[in-house]
């Protein structure tokens, strides 16, 4: 039941509640928000990534999120996060 929650805390486990702070600041600020799913995943992953100054996008792949070659391709030059906890399951 609570799986879909696993992410978040994986993520508040590793970079604290401040980058959480810092993803939804950025969120305030944006007017061009994607309407589809798939649009508004991949803006997450970078927001996030770029709050946390580290490409998640391993990360959130190994979830089974649909992160676009675009999006890996704008965070590519960021640091990956290589010992995240779902790196066993790429």
């Amino acid at each position: 039941m609570w799986v879909a929650l696993e992410t978040y805390l994986q993520l508040q486990e590793a970079f604290g509640w401040a980058a959480f702070k810092k993803v939804f600041a950025a969120y305030h600020d944006m007017s061009d928000v994607a309407g589809d799913n798939k649009g508004k995943i991949n803006l997450y992953t970078k927001t996030f990534s770029l709050a946390v100054e580290h490409n998640l996008c391993a990360f959130f792949k190994a979830w089974g999120w649909p992160i676009e070659a675009a999006t890996e391709e704008e965070l590519s030059k960021r640091p990956p996060w290589t010992n995240h906890p779902m790196a066993r399951y790429q």
